[in-house]
């Protein structure tokens, strides 16, 4: 009977849509990362891809082949090449200087070009301090011309590494992140942009919640 038909072909059934939504590491949770200014700057990201990971390191995707950010969770660098084409002394302030945007009519753009267009965010978030996150010296080998490539350079670039802490006091406020974001930073100093990298293929999906 038309039952039994249905019965049997069940199983068949669940393993082709649990193939389906299988996220498969590398292949499936991955967040490509593109050159700011085309290759136009004095320093060039070339080749560079995110593994993204939810809070139990298992493999997040929002779909086949498109990585998800979990907050809290982790990632890593599957591949990534940076071309110093002048050698580029740091003098002067250096800064990232972020883009944000979220999908949402109610809340759109929150960082452009460093500063911020959210009355509710200030422009500390929006650009941060370089070497508030590693000393001058550890930026010393993106200073000379040629291209390295990050997997073969100290700091366990290819190594899990957490996108924010467990233990982070603010984690709860992180809420608010969920959604689609446009994501992009740019590296300036003295004012002057001369290196930036666009983080994703248009919107990246962000949760907060364990994938």
């Amino acid at each position: 009977s038309r039952m039994i038909v249905l019965l049997l072909a069940a199983p068949l059934l669940l393993s082709l849509v649990s193939a389906k939504s299988k996220c498969v590491d590398g292949m499936d949770n991955v967040l490509k990362m593109h050159d700011m200014f085309q290759g136009k700057k004095d320093i060039v990201f070339e080749d560079f891809i995110l593994l993204t990971y939810d809070n139990l390191k298992r493999p997040s995707c929002a779909g086949k082949g498109k990585g998800k950010v979990v907050l809290p969770g982790y990632y890593k660098f599957a591949s990534g090449k940076i071309r110093v084409k002048k050698e580029v002394p740091m003098v002067g302030a250096t800064n990232l200087n972020f883009n944000l945007e979220k999908n949402s009519m109610f809340i759109g753009v929150v960082c452009k070009n460093g500063q911020s267009n959210n009355a509710f965010v200030g422009d500390d978030l929006c650009n941060v301090d370089l070497f508030s996150l590693a000393s001058p010296a550890a930026f010393k080998q993106f200073q000379k011309e040629g291209v390295k490539d990050i997997l073969e350079l100290p700091g366990d670039w290819g190594e899990m590494k957490p996108m924010i802490r467990q233990d982070n006091p603010y984690v709860e406020y992180f809420k608010i992140l969920q959604g689609e974001w446009k994501v992009s930073v740019a590296l300036t100093m003295a004012g002057s942009s001369f290196a930036g990298v666009n983080i994703g293929d248009g919107w990246i999906d962000v949760s907060t919640e364990d994938a």
